[in-house]
C-alpha cells in the first residue's frame, strides 16, 4: 500500500521534524 507508506512517513515526521524533508521527497 503506498498510501499507507505516505501515511505512515508522515505521522514519522511529526516524531522526527528532521525527516520532514523526506516526507516531500516521497509525496
Amino acid at each position: 500500500m503506498i498510501l499507507g507508506k505516505i501515511c505512515g512517513q508522515v505521522w514519522a515526521t511529526k516524531k522526527d521534524p528532521k525527516l520532514e524533508g523526506a516526507k516531500f521527497l516521497i509525496v
